[in-house]
């Protein structure tokens, strides 16, 4: 981003740019630049001229895990999921049995709106 383009972004959001242009980097994405602008965008497109709550890091990755978890659990394959994920097999017997109660829930509420 060139530094005349910097001045007019708030710190925080070009903060982030620069957090994501490098993450793209780090995976060896030639498109760095596009993307980190691309996700930006899309959140000032979300966000912008409101605040808004991001959770923590940690948080965010753990809820991103379940939803993997309960996305490739097929019922035959928790062994597997939880040497990948480095879990127990009660552990992700849990997240399945939250995740799968929340996917029930979002559709019930669903049905009422």
């Amino acid at each position: 981003m060139s530094e005349s383009l910097r001045k007019h972004w708030p710190e925080r959001l070009a903060e982030i740019y620069d957090h994501l242009l490098r993450q793209f980097q780090d995976d060896g994405r030639a498109d760095a630049d596009v993307l980190a602008e691309k996700a930006c965008l899309c959140l000032a497109t979300v966000g912008g001229g409101r605040q808004i709550y991001l959770p923590q890091a940690h948080h965010l990755r753990k809820a991103l895990r379940d939803r993997r978890i309960w996305h490739t659990f097929n019922g035959r394959n928790t062994d597997q999921l939880a040497v990948q994920h480095q879990l127990s097999r009660k552990q992700i017997y849990e997240i399945v049995a939250t995740e799968r109660q929340r996917e029930i829930n979002e559709r019930n509420y669903n049905l009422f709106e």
